[in-house]
Parts: C-alpha cells; sequence; structure tokens
C-alpha cells in the first residue's frame, strides 16, 4: 500500500506530533521504511497475522503504518488487559508475531496472504470481546465521507487523545493518512493539557466523548470556541451539555458509530445539532440505514432495530461467517420525516417493567438534569413481582437525598419510569471513556 502523499504540501507539513518532536511527511515516510526493513528483518512478511498492544505514541503510529506497508494483518490489542486475557485474543486472532520492545515469534503457521486487514476487540462492557475485521477499504471510505460531513481540508491538525488501539482514535489516524491531515498526539487525556493545545492553536479538530466534553467546559470553555470541528460520540450527550454548546456556539458533530462501521455511522452538522439536539444526523455518504421491527422495514418514525450496509461496514467477526447485507447493530432507534437518525439505547438495554418497555437513555436523561450528577448509569434487575425492576448509579460531586431527586423525577417521568433504587457509587469506564455497564451491575450486586 502506497502511504501518505507526495504533494508538495504533504511533504513540508507536519504529520505527526508528539511532545517535544515532530515530523514531517517525508519524514514519516523514511521512518516507515526503516521499520519495514526491521520488521521484515525479523521474519515478519504479507501472510502472517501481527500483533501489538499500541500506546499514544509516534513510535505505535510507524508500527502500524508499517505492518500496512508490508502487508500484515494487525492485531491490536489494549495495553492494559491482563496477562491471560491478551493470550487468549492472541490465540482467537491465530497470531503469527507480537511486537514490543522485540518481535516475538508466536506462531510460525502462516496465513494468506493480501492487502492487510485490521482486527479490533471491542470493549465486551456487555458480553465476550469479539474480534472485528476492518478492511483499509473500509477505513479509506471512511475518511472520505467523514471528509464532506466534517468539511474537512489538507492541512486540518486532529488532536488524537483516543486510545490507538480503539476505532475512534485508529480512525483519525487513517483520516490523516488518506486526507493529508496532522496529527498532535497526547499519550492521554489530560484536561489542562487538551485546552492549552487548543488554545495555543496547535489543533483545531477534535474527538471527544461526553466526560471529556463536561470536564473541558467545566475547567475554561473559552478555548472551545476556536475549533472547526468538536466531533462528539461514545455516548449521548445530555441536553445539558448540548444546550451549553449551543448557547456558546461551539462547532459541535454529534456522532452515532461503532468498531462495525470504523467509527461513523451518521453525523449531525452544527446546523442539524441547533435545530434537533435529539437528532446524530444523516447517514453518511455510502451508507445506508434502515429500522426494522420483528424483521420488517419499518416506515418513518417507527421505533425498532438499527441497521446498515455500506463501504465502511467491517468484513466480519474472527471465526464466523462474512457479513452478508445489512448488518443489525444492536441498537433501536426511528428515522425522522426528514431521514434523519435518532438513537434510542442498546436494545439488548432495554428493560421491561410491568409489562412496559422502557429505554435507559430517557431516564438517564431526566436524571442528568438533577443538580451534582455527574455520571449515570440506568439498568435492570430481574424482579418477582415487576419482571425487572428500574435501578439507578449515580456519580456525583454533592450530596444528593434520594426522595428529593424523585420529586425532581416525579414531575419529569411517568411513575413506572422511577428507578426503584438509587446507588450512589464511582462508576468504572472504558478504555474509549463509556460508562462500563457490565461492571456497574456487578459492582451493585456486590453491595447488597
Amino acid at each position: 500500500m502506497r502511504l501518505l502523499s507526495d504533494t508538495p504540501i504533504a511533504r513540508n507539513g507536519v504529520f505527526l506530533s508528539f511532545k517535544d518532536e515532530s515530523l514531517s511527511f517525508a519524514e514519516t515516510k523514511v521512518r516507515i521504511e526503516e521499520t519495514v526493513e526491521e520488521f521484515r528483518n525479523s521474519g515478519i512478511r504479507a501472510n502472517d497475522t501481527v500483533a501489538l498492544a499500541p500506546d499514544n505514541t509516534i513510535k505505535s503510529v510507524i508500527s502500524i503504518l508499517a505492518l500496512v506497508s508490508i502487508g500484515s494483518d494487525i492485531v491490536l490489542l489494549n495495553p492494559q488487559l491482563k496477562e491471560e486475557e491478551s493470550t487468549n485474543l492472541l490465540e482467537i486472532s491465530e497470531v503469527n508475531y507480537l511486537v514490543g520492545t522485540s518481535v516475538k515469534i508466536v506462531n510460525e503457521v502462516p496465513k494468506s496472504g493480501g492487502e492487510s486487514r485490521i482486527i479490533l476487540f471491542t470493549s465486551g462492557t456487555s458480553g465476550s470481546p469479539k474480534g472485528v475485521i476492518l478492511t483499509l477499504e473500509n477505513f479509506r471510505r471512511n475518511a472520505l465521507a467523514s471528509k464532506k460531513r466534517l468539511g474537512l481540508e489538507v492541512g486540518d491538525r486532529w488532536l488524537l487523545n483516543l486510545p490507538i488501539y480503539h476505532v475512534g482514535g485508529l480512525a483519525i489516524l487513517f483520516r490523516a493518512v488518506y486526507l493529508n491531515l496532522s496529527i498532535v498526539i497526547h499519550d492521554r487525556f489530560d484536561i489542562e493539557k487538551t485546552s492549552n493545545c487548543i488554545r495555543r492553536g496547535d489543533v483545531n479538530i477534535v474527538s471527544f466523548v461526553p466526560t471529556m466534553l463536561h470536564r473541558l467546559i467545566n475547567n475554561d470553555i473559552e478555548p472551545l470556541k476556536k475549533l472547526k470541528v468538536l466531533l462528539l460520540g461514545g455516548a449521548k450527550p445530555n441536553s445539558d451539555l448540548l444546550n451549553i454548546c449551543i448557547r456558546e456556539k461551539l462547532r459541535i458533530f454529534t456522532t452515532y458509530g461503532m468498531t462495525e462501521s470504523c467509527s461513523q455511522i451518521a453525523t449531525a452538522t452544527p446546523e442539524m445539532v441547533y435545530q434537533d439536539r435529539t437528532t446524530v444526523g444523516y447517514a453518511l455518504d455510502e451508507m445506508e440505514i434502515r429500522i426494522t421491527h420483528n424483521g420488517e422495514e419499518c416506515v418513518q418514525g417507527c421505533e425498532g432495530s438499527i441497521e446498515i450496509r455500506g463501504s465502511q461496514v467491517f468484513a466480519g467477526y474472527i471465526g464466523e461467517q462474512p457479513i452478508r447485507g445489512f448488518f443489525t447493530t444492536g441498537d433501536t432507534g426511528y428515522i425522522d420525516e426528514e431521514g434523519k437518525l435518532h438513537v434510542l439505547g442498546r436494545a439488548d438495554e432495554t428493560i421491561i417493567t410491568g409489562g412496559e418497555n422502557v429505554h435507559p437513555l430517557e431516564i438517564e436523561e431526566a436524571i442528568s438534569q438533577y443538580r451534582g450528577v455527574q455520571k449515570l448509569c440506568v439498568f435492570g434487575v430481574e424482579d418477582h413481582e415487576w419482571g425487572q425492576r428500574i435501578e439507578v448509579a449515580i456519580e456525583s460531586n454533592e450530596e444528593i437525598k434520594t426522595e428529593e431527586l424523585k420529586k425532581f423525577l416525579r414531575e419529569r417521568l411517568p411513575a413506572f419510569k422511577i428507578p426503584k433504587r438509587f446507588h450512589f457509587v464511582k462508576l468504572p469506564l472504558t478504555a474509549s471513556g463509556k460508562i462500563n455497564r457490565s461492571q456497574v451491575k456487578q459492582m451493585v450486586e456486590l453491595s447488597k
């Protein structure tokens, strides 16, 4: 694969920056070529599957792009995984080589060659991790569609502080490769470091999850006003956060996506968000979205299962049949009369209580408006009387009295949607900044 453009702008411009080190496009290509030679001398070939657990550094970026140049399949692992977990994923992926401080042979049996595929494991918040197989063409198509929706231009500077082993971070890298963008790498999310980076004008594009944006706004909202694109995804933002963004005229793009779609499925422009803060906008170019109920496609406005098809959708899961036709995302939502998508939540998180279907996001939206609530997670627990009872775990920055909160909710929700139990805890997060729902339920169960 030919990596990085040879245009004068690309050759002379900065491609990667990390701490005190910067590389131009030309310098990056030299580093990639050197690393390719190093990997080949270690025995890595195009028909190998190579795993690495990348941190957010220039070295990790170079390693990934070198493996792409060779044509190896690449398995990206979370560096924080325990040895037993990593070993299990290496076996599932049938990895030949493991790249760390040195190159280690894991399995000498090669696979069929061809263009690189990249294997990412889903976070496993509601079950065992699954290996998602993404192609370079998936990433290229995502880059082109993202360019059109976000208005990206050569020379734009994107902050990469999402984990590079996560699709949100990796997609930023490949957009930069395919679109001649610059990347400023941060090894982790730090409020002051991020604010100062934006304030200095080092970047004009960022990707945040709501928790990140909330903390930055509380610290200092002024730098965020300088951004060309503030891409917000990973979880549904509450109305208070969006109200602040709208009031302060931030260039916020709300997006809906997943690992299986190279991160983006639909994205709302600031103009769309200002008009309707509940939508994630239209499907990206070359992406189809349909809503089905009991296997039948729904009319506009009908709630059902979100299904997708397009050039950015993954090839399939490791060990399973390739994806054919529409892929069921596991999320529920509806398409309005203008053709814009509204996401209601995970289908498997729907709570059935007393015969009523309840979407956790609706309750979370109401509770998030109460003073002191920082993060929360609504979930269902088996109950002999109700089938499932609604409970909520809340992380707050001040004392919250349950009865006062219930009174607040009675003015906003029907009685059957008000949680039966309230738990005040520190909520666990996944590596991508989402609330880890399965761990929340485990914590609550252990505390009883």
